[in-house]
C-alpha cells in the first residue's frame, strides 16, 4: 500500500487535509471534512467550480472516493511553489487581484470564501493560481466578510509595504507569516501612503467589522451586508489595488546588460549557451541563479521543459515577470531571493514552510557572472559554491570572472585583496571534488564558461 504523507501546512484547516501519495510526483490530494460537505456540494452544483476553472482561476480536479468514503480532491502539483515572501511587488499585486475576482464569483453564485491568506496562491509560471478548494462557504446574509481583516493583513499590507520597501515588505511578512498586524503595519507605511483616502479607510475598516460582528445581528444590519453589498466591497478593492503601482527605479542591476556588457562578448555568450543548452535539455528543468532581469533565461527558454529563475534585486525579478506576462512565456517561474540568505524555513516547528534549498531543484544549473560576486563580495569558497551548486542540480554551467577583469578590480577597490585564493586552478579544482569538467570556452575577454556534470558516485 503507498504511504500517504500529510502537507505539513494543512494543519490549520478544519475543513480539509491536504497529503501527497508515496511516489506520485504528478498529484496533490486533499480530503474534505464531513462538516465541510454541504459547501463542497454547493461549491459544486452551482456552477462556482466550473466557472473558476472555465477562468483559469483554479486548477481542474478530480473527486475521488477514499476506502471509508471520504471524499478526496485530486489535482496537478505545481512542482515549484515560491512563497509570498520572495514575490516581487506585481506578483503581489497580481495575486491580490486573484483572491478578489474569486470572492467576486463566488459572491455571485452564493458562496463566500472563508479565509484569505497569501499562502492559497501558488503561481505556475507567470499564472497566480487559487489552491485552497475547501475555502468556500456558502453565503449568510447579514454576515459580512470574515475574511476581510485576514486579506488586509496578508495581500493589502504586504502590497504596500513591497511598493514602497521592495524585498524589505517581504521580510516583514517573512515574520509574520499568518498577516501582518494592522497596528504595526500601518506604522510601518511611509507618510506619503496616507494621501489616499481608500488606503486608509480599508485598512481601518476590519476593525470596525470585528466590533460589528460582537454585536447582536439585526434586520438593520441584515440589510446591509448583502451579497449586492459585499460585492460592492469586492469591486472597491480590486480597484484600489489595481491602481497602485511601482515608479520606475533604476537600480544596480536592472539595466545590466544595456549598459555594462560589451556587445561582442554578449552575443558570442548567448551563441554558446544555445549550442551547448540543445535538444537533450527540452524535457528538463534549468536553475537560473542569479537571473538579474532574465536575459538568459529568456533567450534559452523555448531549449528547456521549465526554468526556474532568482534574484535578489526584486526590482529586475520584476521586470522579467513581466515579460513573461507579456510576451505570454509560461515556462519561467520567477521570484526573489538571496543566494547568500536564502530563504529560511518557517512556521510550525520550522517544517510548515520548507526553506529555498529544499525547494529548488532542477537538472541543469546556470550562474553567470556570479562567483565573483560570491566570492569577492561574501566570501564564498569555491568548494562551498560546489556543493551548493551540486545539491541543487545534475549539471551546471558557469562562468568564472579571472581577477583582472574590470568588474573583480571594481568589487576590490574598496577592500584589501585578501582573495589569493581567487584563480582559476583553484576555481576547476574545487569544482571538481563534485563535478566533471566536460566542456569549457575561453571568450576574448578571458572570461570562461564551463560546463560540469555531476560526478556518478554524486548522483
Amino acid at each position: 500500500m503507498k504511504r500517504r504523507i500529510n502537507h505539513y501546512a494543512s494543519f490549520k484547516d478544519p475543513a480539509a487535509k491536504v497529503f501527497y501519495i508515496e511516489s506520485d510526483e504528478e498529484n496533490i490530494y486533499r480530503e474534505l471534512a464531513p462538516s465541510y460537505l454541504s459547501n463542497y456540494h454547493h461549491f459544486m452544483s452551482s456552477g462556482l467550480a466550473n466557472e473558476l476553472i472555465h477562468k483559469n482561476f483554479i486548477l481542474p480536479f478530480e473527486e475521488l472516493k477514499d476506502m471509508i468514503g471520504s471524499v478526496v480532491l485530486k489535482t496537478k502539483k505545481i512542482r515549484f511553489v515560491s512563497y509570498p515572501y520572495e514575490w516581487t511587488f506585481n506578483q503581489w499585486k497580481d495575486a491580490a487581484l486573484l483572491t478578489i475576482k474569486i470572492q467576486y464569483h463566488a459572491l455571485k453564485f452564493g458562496m463566500t470564501l472563508k479565509d484569505a491568506t497569501a499562502f492559497n496562491i501558488v503561481f505556475d509560471g507567470n499564472k497566480p493560481l487559487f489552491i485552497d478548494l475547501s475555502s468556500f462557504e456558502i453565503f449568510k446574509p447579514g454576515q459580512p466578510w470574515q475574511a476581510f481583516k485576514q486579506f488586509s493583513e496578508n495581500f493589502y499590507l504586504p502590497v504596500l509595504l513591497v511598493k514602497y520597501f521592495n524585498a524589505t515588505g517581504n521580510d516583514i511578512y517573512l515574520n509574520n507569516i499568518n498577516g501582518i498586524p494592522l497596528n504595526k503595519g500601518m506604522q510601518l507605511l511611509p507618510a506619503k501612503a496616507y494621501f489616499n483616502f481608500n488606503t486608509v479607510l480599508f485598512l481601518a475598516m476590519p476593525g470596525k467589522i470585528r466590533n460589528q460582528l460582537k454585536e447582536k445581528q439585526t434586520k438593520k444590519s441584515s440589510k446591509i451586508f448583502t451579497i449586492k453589498s459585499s460585492l460592492n466591497l469586492a469591486d472597491q478593492l480590486f480597484s484600489n489595488i489595481s491602481k497602485l503601482s511601482q515608479p520606475k527605479q533604476q537600480t544596480k542591476w536592472n539595466d545590466y546588460y544595456d549598459k555594462n556588457i560589451d556587445a561582442a562578448y554578449l552575443e558570442e555568450k548567448e551563441k554558446i549557451l544555445k549550442q551547448w543548452v540543445d535538444k537533450n535539455f527540452t524535457k528538463k528543468t534549468l536553475l537560473d541563479f542569479g537571473c538579474n532581469t532574465g536575459h538568459f533565461s529568456k533567450l534559452l527558454a523555448a531549449n528547456v521543459e521549465k526554468i526556474l529563475a532568482f534574484d535578489e534585486d526584486a526590482r529586475s525579478v520584476d521586470e522579467l515577470y513581466d515579460h513573461c506576462k507579456k510576451n505570454n512565456i509560461n515556462n519561467i517561474s520567477c521570484f526573489t531571493a538571496n543566494l547568500c540568505q536564502p530563504t529560511p524555513a518557517t512556521g510550525w516547528n520550522n517544517m510548515e514552510r520548507p526553506a529555498l534549498p529544499e525547494r529548488f531543484r532542477g537538472e541543469l544549473g546556470l550562474a553567470l557572472a556570479l562567483t565573483h560576486h560570491l566570492a569577492i563580495s561574501n566570501h564564498i569558497q569555491f568548494t562551498m559554491m560546489a556543493d551548493l551548486f551540486a545539491n541543487s542540480c545534475n549539471e551546471l554551467i558557469i562562468e568564472f570572472i579571472p581577477k583582472d577583469d574590470a568588474k573583480v578590480q571594481l568589487l576590490l577597490s574598496d577592500r584589501e585583496d585578501i582573495f589569493d585564493w581567487y584563480n582559476f586552478s583553484n576555481f576547476t579544482d574545487s569544482f571538481q571534488t563534485r563535478f566533471n569538467l566536460i566542456k569549457e570556452h575561453t571568450f576574448s575577454n578571458k572570461r570562461v564558461l564551463l560546463h560540469f556534470i555531476k560526478r556518478k558516485d554524486e548522483q
